[in-house]
């Protein structure tokens, strides 16, 4: 049964004539100006804490899937770029070793070439030399 504002007033009226009108107006504000349909019972209170809890826990359970998810994207990711990483290291190492031994096959013919020459002078001296010992002598 709904209550309408008459229906208050009317009651305040009868409160003031009983208990005097400070007195009526204090209870009167104690009471609701809702419907009994309206308000909240401790029932409600305890459902709706226990939907509450209920849809925590849920959003609890989806927060760690997500992190459980994210974590192995994280670690597939990771591997990932440490097989790139291992890859390109070879890849490198393979091109440096490669430049090296070039590098050294020209150093060597330098070495060669210089040896060489240095061959060749040393003999053409020692023929001057023993020509010219040879004139001398002889």
């Amino acid at each position: 049964m709904s209550q309408s504002e008459e229906d208050r007033r009317g009651l305040y009226d009868e409160l003031a004539g009983a208990i005097g009108p400070d007195s009526a107006g204090v209870l009167m504000e104690l009471l609701p100006r809702s419907p009994s349909s309206e308000l909240v019972t401790r029932t409600d209170m305890q459902a709706n804490t226990i939907m509450l809890r209920g849809e925590m826990a849920q959003l609890r359970a989806d927060l760690r899937n997500e992190m459980a998810e994210l974590r192995a994207d994280l670690r597939t990711e990771m591997a990932e770029l440490r097989t790139d990483l291992r890859t390109e290291m070879a890849d490198l190492r393979a091109e440096l070793t490669g430049e090296m031994a070039a590098q050294m096959g020209a150093l060597r013919l330098d070495v060669a070439r210089w040896l060489w020459t240095a061959w060749a002078s040393n003999l053409a001296v020692m023929v001057a030399l023993v020509l010219l010992v040879w004139r001398l002598g002889g």
